[in-house]
């Protein structure tokens, strides 16, 4: 026992002076890169100072986490939340309805529904995947499946798996204003994962390349956004014209989705979802409150009373001099408050 607690400091000795050596760069924050002495550290983990120059671990044991599948940063994606992208990885493993092939196998106990899943986070959502990664070996199946359509789990070449992974963890990032905030935090570093792989792992495994390359395409567009107009409220009541998208800032003042119609009833047709916003939230008189109704499908990603930089466009045509009171989403930004 003292000659392994002798190893140990040791090892940890030579990790620490092997980060001092390395002169870390001072736009970031220096704690991405603190040492970090833990003897309970599991197997699997890669140490925040383990990262070589020009690098950064995308550790869970600082902000940088917020990009790991494992966090709790839910999204809609093809009208259905998820609460993380581990959720919705291993959710297609499991019986898509009763006549799925993987429900009627005989002998198999799926201990969670798919739904289920879709909800979990982190370790949990791991998990129930290695439950059903084990019925699938039993049914000699290598494919998982997403809205009927099946496709290999682990292909030599990037597929319909990867393709569904990358479109996720797009709407992860763009629903999530923190998680956005924090990838273009890391500039130009080389991003990394903070767990050890397995050898030739498929391209959805390396979801710190996927990152970068969201990376490199919100910063080519913060750089364009950046040229877009940006209009008041007075401008939009004056009917100000406008051609193509623009900006606006303003405090999400209500949110509004459409009720689901219960079958066989028959509904009342709905607005389509979207949020209402302004430009102040302490006005005494709600009558004399600006405001303009911006359309999305993405309602769940604004919080009541938070303060964004909101990129629209105009619905249909508008002509010059007619007060702009509604417009479609194209993006957005948090702004700290």
């Amino acid at each position: 026992m003292r000659n392994l607690l002798i190893l140990f400091i040791l090892a940890v000795g030579a990790t620490s002076v092997f980060a001092q050596q390395i002169k870390r760069d001072p736009r970031y924050p220096a704690h991405w890169w603190t040492a970090i002495v833990d003897p309970k550290k599991p197997d699997w983990e890669i140490m925040p100072q383990e990262a070589a120059d020009g690098e950064v671990i995308l550790s869970k044991r600082h902000e940088l986490g917020l990009l790991s599948n494992f966090a709790p940063t839910p999204f809609v994606f093809h009208g259905k939340r998820y609460a993380s992208l581990e959720g919705f990885w291993q959710m297609m493993k499991y019986p898509e309805d009763r006549n799925d092939p993987r429900a009627k196998f005989a002998g198999l106990e799926w201990k969670y529904t798919r739904d289920q899943v879709a909800q979990m986070v982190a370790f949990e959502a791991n998990a129930a995947g290695t439950l059903a990664g084990a019925n699938m070996t039993k049914m000699g199946i290598t494919w998982v499946s997403f809205e009927g359509r099946r496709f290999e789990y682990k292909p030599a070449v990037p597929g319909e798996h990867y393709k569904l992974i990358v479109e996720a963890t797009w709407e992860k990032v763009k629903q999530n204003p923190d998680v956005k905030q924090v990838l273009l935090s890391t500039g130009d570093l080389i991003l990394k994962p903070d767990h050890h792989q397995e050898a030739n792992a498929p391209a959805a495994w390396a979801y710190y390349e996927i990152l970068t390359q969201i990376r490199t395409e919100l910063q080519k567009s913060e750089a364009s956004d950046q040229s877009l107009p940006l209009l008041t409220f007075d401008d939009l009541k004056a009917g100000r014209h406008v051609v193509g998208p623009f900006r606006i800032a303003a405090y999400v003042l209500d949110l509004y989705k459409c009720p689901p119609c219960p079958p066989p009833n028959q509904c009342k047709p709905c607005i389509p979802d979207n949020i209402v916003v302004t430009d102040e939230t302490d006005a005494k008189d709600l009558s004399k409150i600006k405001r303009l109704r911006i359309y999305t499908e993405k309602t769940d990603q604004f919080e009541v009373k938070k303060k964004y930089i909101f990129t629209v466009k105009i619905k249909g045509t508008a002509p010059p001099g007619r007060p702009i009171e509604s417009v479609e989403l194209v993006g957005t930004e948090a702004v700290k408050q």
